[in-house]
């Protein structure tokens, strides 16, 4: 799959309204860290798990993140991937958008 924006879409199931993507690397951030993708916590993120366009929190969430569907990836151990229910609002298609997206 191509990439959408700074992230991976690894992939889009149509019938289920689900993405699959690469939410975080190894790789050295712009402030210099680095977070081993094995070493996220996510028990207070669960508890109300929204997905940000862009993190953009001016905005409503676009999808719901799937907790059993995150995985460190065992080809490369550096890139964290996680599933996400998109939702639907009104007559904007998040999901429509996002596979437009990963076609460019």
């Amino acid at each position: 799959m191509g990439l959408l924006l700074f992230g991976e879409v690894r992939g889009i199931d149509s019938a289920k309204r689900r993405v699959q993507a690469v939410i975080s690397t190894a790789d050295v951030a712009r402030d210099g860290a680095v977070i081993e993708p094995r070493g996220w916590r996510f028990e207070h993120y669960d508890r109300n798990p929204v997905v940000l366009w862009n993190h953009d929190t001016a905005q409503l969430p676009i999808a719901r993140a799937v907790p059993g569907e995150r995985m460190v990836t065992e080809r490369e151990a550096r890139a964290l991937c996680a599933g996400a229910q998109v939702v639907r609002a009104g007559n904007q298609d998040q999901l429509a958008r996002a596979e437009h997206l990963e076609q460019l």
